[in-house]
């Protein structure tokens, strides 16, 4: 059985959403780059939250005092056997970062 959490981010897990946002739409079409997406993932007043399935993160929703900015599902496909990586999130196949 698949486990799914939400927690609030770490600082590695800002670095894992700061990564996923930077290589998605439409922060590329927009241009923002590794640097700004991390700042906005760790910016004082926002709060950050990772979803999990089981020991991977799999998810994230970034809010804001004035509403959500930004939230990403890793894969379209939560069904899916993660724990079949058998490696880091961020090695994982490119369909389910």
């Amino acid at each position: 059985m698949t486990n799914f959490t939400i927690r609030e981010a770490t600082d590695q897990d800002r670095e894992w959403a700061a990564r996923l946002m930077a290589g998605s739409e439409p922060w590329i079409r927009l241009g923002r780059g590794y640097d700004a997406c991390l700042a906005a993932c760790c910016a004082r007043d926002d709060e950050l939250y990772i979803g999990w399935m089981d020991t991977f993160p799999c998810a994230f929703v970034l809010v804001r005092p004035r509403g959500v900015v930004c939230s990403i599902m890793t894969a379209p496909n939560l069904g899916a056997k993660w724990s079949a990586w058998g490696s880091p999130p961020d090695q994982a196949p490119r369909a389910a970062r």
